[in-house]
């Protein structure tokens, strides 16, 4: 009997440990939940947005531009957040980007949605520096021509507020784009074949005219 008693009171302990360790990983989801929704805009408090994609752009990343570091437009989804200037960098195909805003409402930036920045390691977030006056920013940057998710941090709500923007690859300068070679070469080798063929026509030609 005594065993028996013994038994069910460690099998009361071990259940209210059990359930005390529920309770507190469900607090704790639960409060990272509601930490994720506040901290992340929602649609009602977003101003309007544009479509900023461009089917007929053909997407380019680093290995497509030669190294170095150029000026290129950067175009926005919304009028709230405006890029005045942009520096892109190339080197050894990757890709990165100063960005300056035309405001000082954001303190920070991250590459990806609200929803991610709120679970990412605060050291992918991109600080701003003050140049000249200006906020900027300094993000990496994976493709050209293509909307790409950039999620800004407002000082005055402390919410991240989503955005999609594009690098816009006709805006820099000549020959930061490598030359597609094989264009190139199909291009001079159709050149050769109608030059042929043009001196191979002309010589049939005379060739009947003096049989003639």
């Amino acid at each position: 009997m005594k065993k028996v008693v013994i038994f069910l009171l460690t099998l009361c302990v071990v259940t209210a440990g059990v359930l005390e360790t529920s309770a507190v990983l469900f607090k704790n989801n639960s409060y990272a939940e509601t930490k994720s929704t506040s901290e992340v805009a929602q649609d009602s408090e977003k101003g309007a947005r544009t479509d900023v994609s461009n089917p007929d752009l053909k997407e380019l990343t680093g290995k497509d531009l030669k190294d170095g570091t150029y000026d290129i437009e950067v175009e926005s989804d919304s009028a709230m957040f405006k890029i005045i200037k942009a520096k892109l960098t190339v080197k050894n195909g990757k890709m990165s980007a100063v960005l300056t805003l035309s405001g000082k409402g954001y303190l920070r930036l991250f590459m990806g949605t609200g929803e991610e920045a709120v679970k990412a390691d605060k050291s992918k977030y991109a600080e701003f520096k003050i140049v000249d006056g200006k906020y900027t920013y300094e993000v990496s940057v994976d493709k050209l021509n293509t909307p790409v998710e950039c999620t800004s941090f407002s000082k005055r709500k402390q919410k991240w507020y989503d955005h999609q923007i594009v690098f816009l690859a006709d805006t820099l300068p000549e020959g930061a784009v490598k030359k597609n070679h094989t264009v190139v070469i199909v291009c001079v080798a159709a050149a050769v074949v109608l030059v042929l063929g043009a001196i191979f026509a002309i010589g049939r030609a005379r060739k009947k005219k003096s049989a003639k």
